[in-house]
């Protein structure tokens, strides 16, 4: 018994040590992960750093553009989206008021190349003209890419080429929580761009980050938003539009310029984004609302899912006045939400536009002559439209998105309307009975997804016939599948909610 006794106290004294050595081994390795971090953290701070200030001299000909990112209350209007809600349960009242970021253009020098414009539809963007070609002659160059080799590849005729946007911006951040941007589509150095702490340190509250740096594109449309917390769905995103040459807009779309492009900025949000990302875990201080009593209470789960749906940053219809009778209009739209496609289609109880032409699809021109009546933008997606206008002397045309998806199961989706109102400000003010919130069964008629327009658009970049290099097969190993994965997006019968 005694041996005994001993030998379980040398196992016990063996585990220990084994123990110890793996405990120890352990810490060694956090500390130099953690040195690692450190080191890396740091050059890439030196490398942002540097980034911001380089080639940024006071004799600089092109001055920068200062915009400064804000943030404001605003108050959920509960009898509108306590009908689009359905489901959502809540306490809430017409008192509550949520957060909302924005930027706002200030530039105390007057810039040369990098302009915060007012569109039509009242939207504020970013405007970039390009330094090359010089006097925004026309360039017949396909742009060069860093992912694929495009030796060889060509451009069709009747397009803008590749051309060269100097970007020099001084964001400062005028909010009480720190902020990270994101060219969403462009592609800046490392430094000036993507996650916080990772490519680069935040821009914190009172501190500015000079954005300079050259982009080799095509023009067209992206957007900047912000990649730091909830802020995106709190509405920190601005339209980014690369200017084409006067000659494309002029001779090609015939508009007199593009002061006549009309932008339809989507966004989606939630009214508690914290609780409706991570719920009572993570944001426990952020999830309480006060009662109809004053009493404060913790948000309800069936309430994280409360969504706020805007076109232009507005509720109601958003109307665009003293549209030309027989003209053209680009409607340039984005979506910058983060939940939910849209459908965008031409208001059938408003006759007069049949269709309209697809110009370009995520800042991309598409070889002309692709016309439809409605098509699907996705999250983050970009399209340019082309309307023809009748020569009727005073109407309206609405073009109406229709929301196709959120978090809860939605029976009455809501619906935003852009209107273009044709004729001189003599015209009468033509009613507009449009509803803010649609209907399930009604909507589902026709082929609301629109995915087979993909299939029709090609890219004005004609590529080199080459072999493939490679082979790639995909295997189902899930047993007792019931679906295959292509045939359910493009089955039209797939409810679209």
């Amino acid at each position: 018994g005694g041996g005994g006794g001993g030998g379980g106290g040398e196992e016990k004294s063996r585990c220990k040590t084994y123990s110890f050595a793996l405990s120890l081994v352990f810490n060694v390795v956090l500390v130099v992960l953690a040195i690692v971090y450190i080191v890396l953290y740091y050059e890439e701070v030196r490398k942002g750093e540097g980034s911001n200030q380089s080639n940024f001299p006071l004799q600089d000909p092109v001055n920068p553009l200062l915009l400064s990112i804000k943030e404001y209350s605003t108050r959920y209007n509960a009898t509108l989206y306590r009908n689009i809600n359905g489901s959502a349960t809540s306490t809430t009242n017409e008192a509550v008021v949520y957060k909302t970021f924005y930027l706002a253009g200030g530039a105390p020098i007057k810039p040369m190349h990098n302009f915060w414009k007012k569109m039509a539809g009242g939207v504020n963007v970013l405007e970039i003209k390009a330094v090359w070609p010089p006097n925004a002659t026309r360039s017949r160059r396909s742009c060069p890419d860093s992912l694929f080799d495009l030796t060889g590849s060509s451009m069709l005729e009747g397009h803008d080429g590749c051309m060269t946007y100097p970007f020099k911006v001084v964001v400062l951040n005028s909010c009480t929580q720190p902020t990270k941007l994101h060219w969403h589509g462009l592609t800046p150095p490392e430094g000036l761009d993507g996650v916080p702490f990772v490519t680069a340190p935040p821009i914190q509250p009172g501190e500015s980050r000079f954005f300079n740096f050259e982009q080799q594109a095509f023009p067209g449309s992206h957007f900047i938003h912000s990649h730091y917390g909830q802020q995106l769905a709190e509405g920190l995103a601005v339209p980014v539009f690369l200017k084409n040459t006067d000659w494309y807009i002029r001779d090609i779309l015939g508009l007199p310029d593009d002061n006549h492009d009309v932008v339809a900025l989507i966004e989606e949000r939630f009214l508690y984004p914290d609780c409706a990302y991570s719920g009572h875990y993570l944001y426990r201080d952020s999830c309480w609302e006060v009662t109809h009593e004053g009493v404060t209470v913790p948000i309800k789960n069936s309430s994280f899912g409360i969504g706020l749906w805007y076109l232009n940053r507005k509720e109601e219809p958003v109307v665009v006045k003293n549209i030309l009778p027989g003209s053209n209009v680009r409607i340039r739209i984005v979506n910058a939400g983060t939940e939910a496609p849209w459908n965008f289609t031409i208001n059938e109880n408003f006759p007069g536009i049949s269709d309209f032409e697809i110009l370009a699809v995520d800042g991309t021109d598409v070889k002309r002559g692709v016309t439809v009546s409605h098509l699907t933008v996705g999250v983050a997606n970009r399209w340019d439209v082309l309307v023809q206008i009748p020569e009727n002397p005073c109407a309206n045309y609405v073009f109406t998105f229709k929301q196709m998806f959120h978090r809860l199961a939605v029976s009455f989706p809501a619906l935003r309307h852009l209107v273009l109102k044709a004729g001189a400000p003599s015209c009468p003010n033509l009613p507009l009975d449009l509803p803010l919130v649609g209907n399930v069964t009604q909507l589902l008629k026709g082929d609301i997804k629109q995915f087979g327009v993909l299939d029709e658009i090609k890219s004005i970049v004609v590529l080199p016939q080459k072999q493939p290099d490679r082979f790639f097969q995909l295997a189902d190993r899930c047993e007792n599948t019931k679906w295959n994965l292509m045939a359910h997006f493009l089955d039209k019968n797939v409810h679209p909610w």
